[in-house]
């Protein structure tokens, strides 16, 4: 398996990826874990949640959805984004715990689990730059 990422990309309109173009808004959704309190509307109840989940379960895949607004037109009050999605697989090479409801909730969306396994990222210890960048992801306080 190589450690290089194996990035999906769907653009919904064409765009220069130099630096400049950084979307001013990015959204992370962590999903699919178990436990009541991902389902709860409070913000920080459900990314506490998620955060608690992911110490004892392993994140096998991070969607990264990133919008940029291009035009807003007040006289038809639309607003015109710019979108692009990433799927990055993630594999940790530590034991992890794995719900029965996850795993069958997985396979109900199409999730690859063979594709995980032969393509994902692997990360493990401390100083693996994709378990900082995880780490970092779920230190976040709103």
């Amino acid at each position: 398996m190589s450690d290089a990422a194996d990035i999906e990309s769907e653009t919904s309109q064409s765009s220069s990826k130099s630096s400049d173009q950084i979307p001013p808004f990015s959204e992370i959704e962590l999903s699919g874990l178990g436990g009541k309190g991902l389902r709860s509307k409070d913000v920080q109840e459900r990314y506490k949640a998620i955060r608690d989940a992911a110490n004892t379960r392993s994140i096998l895949s991070v969607g990264i959805c990133t919008m940029k607004l291009i035009r807003k037109s007040e006289k038809r009050r639309a607003l015109r984004y710019e979108t692009q999605v990433f799927n990055l697989l993630t594999f940790s090479e530590h034991p992890f715990t794995v719900e029965p409801s996850a795993l069958q909730f997985l396979a109900k969306h199409s999730f690859d689990f063979n594709r995980l396994i032969s393509d994902g990222i692997r990360f493990q210890g401390n100083n693996c730059p994709l378990k900082t960048l995880l780490r970092e992801l779920l230190r976040f306080d709103f």
